[in-house]
């Protein structure tokens, strides 16, 4: 195992077990919740290359790869106490990047059907999260919170889809990618939100929220990596049950 993953694995471990600890430490601990959330978010990647590459090979990089539109949904179960929770499930996520649309080169084949085209990386992967909660009441029906935790995810499915436009007609190629990814890797997440209890069992959350993987895509030996990362809107529905 690389010196990052194990830097990872420790680093997930401490999260836990201060959530475990927080969320158990309280007297007044008194709920129990489960509940669904949908991510709409904005996908990217943080670059990383070695000294092979040269600034311009660089800049053409960053220059090709945008942000993407990006899709996320799970199931959780949590522990809320007075001022403290925690909160763990499982999660679906369709994130990744893009380059910009791109007219065809008229010597390409592609120009004789259509006018532009788009190169898209799609990343599906299933998530274990765990994230510890603090929350400050501002009325009988509103809290604001605090977040941060980390995220297990085993990456399922990587594949780069070739997008062709003519007009409002798209014609999406997908292929697999010619070289390995990293199965496993761990996310850190932060987020600040609002709560509004819509009865004594129901709970509607909106946090926006940051999400970062501590590994790259490839095994840590490659010239060239990329940390995927997301920013977007978590938006769940809590069902809440005393205990």
């Amino acid at each position: 195992m690389h010196k990052d993953q194990l830097r990872s694995m420790r680093y997930l471990l401490v999260v836990v077990l201060l959530a475990a600890q927080a969320a158990t430490l309280s007297a007044q601990r008194n709920t129990f919740s489960w509940g669904f959330d949908l991510f709409p978010h904005y996908g990217h990647r943080r670059l990383a290359v070695d000294e092979s590459y040269t600034q311009i090979q660089i800049d053409s990089l960053e220059a090709a790869e945008r942000y993407r539109p990006g899709i996320g949904a799970g199931l959780f179960v949590s522990w809320r106490a007075q001022k403290v929770g925690f909160q763990t499930g499982l999660s679906y996520l369709n994130t990744g990047y893009r380059s910009p649309q791109t007219p065809f080169q008229p010597t390409d084949p592609n120009s004789i059907n259509f006018t532009d085209f788009r190169q898209v990386f799609r990343s599906q992967q299933i998530e274990i999260p765990a994230c510890v909660y603090f929350y400050q009441e501002l009325t009988p029906k509103d809290e604001f919170f605090f977040m941060f935790g980390t995220g297990l995810s085993y990456n399922f499915s990587n594949e780069d889809v070739l997008v062709r436009y003519n007009g409002e007609t798209t014609d999406p190629v997908e292929s697999d990618p010619a070289f390995s990814f990293r199965a496993v890797n761990i996310a850190f997440q932060t987020a600040m939100g609002w709560e509004r209890h819509l009865g004594e069992r129901m709970t509607l959350s909106v946090q926006p929220t940051f999400r970062f993987w501590l590994s790259g895509l490839y095994p840590s030996d490659t010239s060239i990596n990329r940390n995927l990362y997301q920013l977007g809107f978590r938006i769940g529905f809590r069902f809440d049950r005393p205990i």
